[in-house]
């Protein structure tokens, strides 16, 4: 038989003291690395511009557009209009919207263009424009942010580097 500790088998918080027990084993939260991640995050210019919100009906009228364009087109002949709006649906996420949206005002795609660094392929940027690239995520969580974040540092390196055939930004968004 094998036994173990009561303590090794509850995981247990206690927000007041701001502690955990995990596996037997008790930690206490550092303050000072949230203070220092706020403050980092502090000295990033933030400029919002609301001609770049898109908004539900922003989604459903590309949509539709989109629909009207392809509805007749023989791939979809055999299809229902639901399965071809779902087609439509899933071709057409809100990521993919947004930045097709963009180029529609100027802005260059690189969504989905691949760039092989090393034998990695990373997607360096969603956009272009002028100087600056832009990295476009649409999320609910801390991951979605988090992987904005990691593609624009793999970015940034694959510059830093000369691994890639682009003028380098003087901006990455």
């Amino acid at each position: 038989t094998h036994t173990r500790q009561l303590r090794e088998l509850i995981d247990f918080l206690y927000d007041d003291e701001r502690v955990l027990l995990n596996s037997g084993k008790w930690y206490k939260y550092n303050d000072d690395f949230l203070a220092y991640l706020k403050e980092s995050l502090d000295e990033i210019s933030v400029i919002y511009d609301s001609a770049y919100d898109l908004t539900e009906n922003d989604l459903t009228r590309y949509r539709n557009r989109k629909y009207d364009e392809l509805c007749h087109n023989p791939v979809y002949s055999e299809m229902s209009e639901e399965s071809i709006r779902g087609s439509i649906q899933r071709k057409f996420y809100d990521e993919y919207i947004f930045n097709l949206l963009r180029e529609e005002e100027g802005f260059e795609l690189w969504d989905r263009k691949p760039a092989s660094i090393g034998g990695s392929v990373i997607e360096i940027c969603d956009l272009k424009k002028d100087d600056a690239i832009y990295s476009v995520k649409r999320g609910k969580s801390s991951s979605d942010l988090c992987y904005v974040v990691t593609q624009s540092e793999m970015a940034i390196d694959a510059f830093k580097h000369r691994f890639v055939e682009m003028p380098r930004p003087k901006k990455i968004v």
